[in-house]
C-alpha cells in the first residue's frame, strides 16, 4: 500500500492505494477467486453489528479455502510452487491431499449458499 498526499500538506492527509505485481498465469484465476471474496465480504457486512453464526463462519472458511485452492492450483501448474522457501514450502503449496480436503470444502460451500441472500 501506498500513501499520495492530497489537500492541505499542513494536514498530513494522505490517500491510500494498493500496487499489486502479479503473474499473468496467477491474474487468470482472479475473477474465480473474487467470487469466493465476495461471499465473505457479504458475510461480513451481513453481521457487521452482531456476533457472526456458526454457519456464516463456515461459509467464510470455506471461500477462503476456495481462495486458496484457486491460487494454490495455478502456482503449482505454473511451477511457483518451486519457488517457495522450503521452511514454508509445506504450509503454502498445494498438495495432492490439501487439493483433495479444499476440493471438499467448494462443494461443501456451494451446498452452504444455496440459500444465502446476503441482506
Amino acid at each position: 500500500k501506498v500513501g499520495f498526499p492530497v489537500g492541505d500538506p499542513a494536514n498530513e492527509e494522505k490517500h491510500f492505494v494498493e500496487i499489486q505485481i502479479t503473474a499473468s498465469q496467477i491474474e487468470g484465476v482472479y475473477d474465480k477467486t473474487h467470487e469466493y471474496l465476495d461471499i465473505v465480504r457479504a458475510i461480513s457486512e451481513q453481521a457487521k453489528d452482531r456476533e457472526m453464526t456458526k454457519d456464516e463462519k463456515r461459509i467464510q472458511a470455506y471461500a477462503f479455502a476456495g481462495c486458496r485452492y484457486e491460487n494454490g492450483i495455478a502456482s503449482r501448474e505454473n511451477g511457483y510452487d518451486e519457488l517457495l522457501d522450503p521452511r514454508y514450502k509445506s504450509k503454502y503449496e498445494v498438495s495432492k491431499t490439501t487439493q483433495n480436503n479444499m476440493e471438499n470444502q467448494i462443494l461443501a460451500l456451494e451446498e452452504l449458499i444455496k440459500n444465502f441472500t446476503p441482506d
